[in-house]
């Protein structure tokens, strides 16, 4: 079948659209993207490289044979902001709380990646604004800490610190997770 073509973009579009579907079938070809880091992308398709795009699906798949790959990302100094904010989601995704932990580690690390550049448009001559977006993988982590059931308070320390940012959108997501952490049963 498609999962045994030697094309690697033909198993990975196999393993991608089963993984929509909660398919495991492809667990192994996305998982052996992000282990091995395959760098190749897709064929026909302007996009991050294949171990790249393997994470969210593995999130979809939810089988915790994902876990310690993806984990692999968060203690990957070389992993950039999006890698880490996608991993993140897909344990959150995967649902299984033993990396609560681990979660919680990642968060004391000072050297996480978090500078975003925001594009100014088509000004060659311009630079782009450079965002401070640690706030992004925080709150991606409360978010992943919430669907984990983990405890109020460790939740809430990580919210607090954005429910007063200056910026509107910051603000705005972190009072839906404060919404959704005050609306749970405890």
């Amino acid at each position: 079948g498609l999962l045994d073509s030697k094309d690697a973009s033909v198993r990975f579009k196999a393993s991608a659209a089963l993984a929509i579907h909660g398919i495991d079938d492809g667990l192994d070809e996305l998982l052996r993207n992000l282990v091995e880091r395959v760098e190749e992308k897709v064929s026909g398709s302007r996009t991050v490289a294949m171990w790249q795009a393997s994470i969210p699906f593995l999130g979809m798949i939810g089988n915790k044979k994902a876990i310690p790959g993806i984990l692999g990302i968060l203690e990957d100094k070389k992993s950039n902001l999006d890698d880490i904010i996608s991993a993140v989601r897909a344990l959150g995704r995967i649902g299984d709380d033993s990396v609560i932990p681990d979660l919680k580690e990642f968060m004391k690390w000072d050297d996480i990646p978090t500078e975003r550049p925001m594009p100014l448009g088509n000004i060659p001559f311009l630079k782009p604004a450079i965002e401070d977006a640690r706030w992004q993988v925080e709150l991606a982590v409360a978010e992943t800490m919430i669907e984990l059931d983990a405890l109020k308070e460790e939740i809430l320390e990580i919210i607090k610190f954005h429910i007063s940012d200056e910026r509107a959108y910051v603000r705005r997501y972190a009072n839906k997770l404060l919404g959704q952490v005050e609306g749970r049963q405890t």
